[in-house]
């Protein structure tokens, strides 16, 4: 018989046991949840913590978001666009790791709302740079311009398409529920030689309109962030159109669209955020009274831009002011502009006004088809590309 000299002490096998037991703990489940729509910033970051969470949070009437102290979180979402790792302690002594997550913004909210929120919270979402990476848009109302289709053939076309999309959008949440449930990593993907060509040029064009006296001098928050938000629509629209997107590089025409994508946001931005002094110089009676004209005076075929000049509007004579105003018009989707050599053409939009305007017949005074012309965006040479078709009068914010 053996007998023990030092007797076990059952404080020590009470600890080993509990740690033991603690050990053993099992992991808690991988949320499936991917969708949100009002959430307090406590339960978004408990929503995403782990690691390689998703979650898209959407709203059609974001004026409670933006009155809730979630929106005030400006660093959080910094953190999160950035793709950082945030460490959350809470009072329990707990600690949670939020790892790799990402997350949609899509928000429609009333203009008013938003410049009232604006108004009370300053420049306080701007100067932390969370403005800069949001995707912004406030688009014209369709209002009284808006047609419908007695053909039931085009419905059905837009249904098929509609439901094409839908099944891409279905086999790609389950996808990436599947691959996190797999612990796979994501993939990191690459471009072609020519669309690595075209983002070095863009990248530099944008570079130097940022220096001061240039074209985004008083938008350097948002010229510094333009490729990169580029670069991420580039990736969504390749995941989107390629089956096999892993094994396939962005290629230029997805990273040309995807810079004409940017382009469009970019250009809105600048008109939320326009510099005070430019708020000054640009009058919106000025816009208003030259599509008022261009209306009135709109025979069917294109408009000289130097006639206008010589019998426009009065406040719209000068060079300058009537450039702006028709920027403007450009952005809105009211007209599109054409070049002829030195020759400028302002046409209705035929897809705003379809009472006044039809693309198969629209020409110039000596008869030229617009298929013939190239396409005019302004005094900046086509780095702001104008917006096909707006929505309603709504400002969307997406991001991340």
């Amino acid at each position: 018989m053996i007998v023990s000299l030092f007797p076990v002490n059952a404080i020590w096998v009470n600890s080993y046991a509990w740690r033991t037991h603690n050990l053993s703990k099992p992991t808690s489940p991988i949320a499936s949840r991917i969708l949100a729509e009002d959430v307090t910033v406590a339960k978004l970051k408990s929503i995403l913590a782990g690691k390689n969470t998703s979650l898209a949070l959407v709203s059609d009437e974001a004026g409670t978001l933006l009155s809730s102290d979630l929106m005030k979180d400006n660093a959080l979402f910094n953190s999160l666009w950035s793709g950082q790792t945030i460490r959350v302690d809470r009072a329990n002594a707990t600690e949670v790791h939020i790892e790799g997550a990402r997350l949609t913004l899509s928000m429609q909210i009333q203009p008013d709302i938003y410049k009232a929120f604006r108004v009370k919270n300053g420049d306080a979402m701007r100067s932390s740079g969370l403005d800069a990476r949001i995707l912004l848009c406030e688009p014209e109302s369709e209002i009284g311009y808006r047609r419908e289709d007695r053909d039931d053939n085009p419905l059905l076309e837009d249904d098929a398409k509609l439901g094409r999309f839908s099944s891409r959008v279905d086999t790609l949440l389950k996808e990436g529920i599947e691959n996190r449930l797999q612990g796979k990593s994501r993939h990191c993907l690459a471009l072609t030689d020519r669309a690595k060509k075209l983002w070095l040029d863009k990248f530099n064009d944008i570079e130097y309109e940022q220096r001061d006296g240039e074209y985004l001098e008083h938008y350097r928050d948002f010229g510094s962030k333009f490729m990169e938000q580029a670069s991420r629509i580039a990736a969504v629209l390749h995941v989107f159109e390629h089956d096999d997107y892993s094994s396939v590089l962005v290629d230029y025409d997805t990273m040309k669209t995807a810079i004409q994508l940017a382009e469009i946001y970019l250009h809105q931005a600048m008109i939320i955020f326009r510099a005070p002094e430019a708020r000054e110089y640009l009058d919106m009676t000025h816009v208003n009274k030259l599509l008022e004209w261009i209306i009135q005076n709109w025979k069917g075929t294109l408009i000289l831009k130097s006639e206008i000049r010589r019998s426009g509007p009065h406040c719209v004579r000068n060079l300058d002011k009537l450039e702006d105003a028709l920027e403007v018009l450009i952005a809105r989707g009211d007209v599109i502009c054409y070049k002829k050599k030195q020759s400028i053409y302002i046409c209705l939009s035929w897809r705003k006004y379809p009472r006044y305007a039809r693309r198969s017949t629209l020409n110039t005074p000596d008869g030229t088809h617009i298929n013939k012309l190239s396409e005019y965006f302004g005094r900046y040479d086509s780095r702001i590309a104008s917006i096909r078709k707006s929505s309603g009068p709504v400002i969307d914010i997406l991001g991340f």
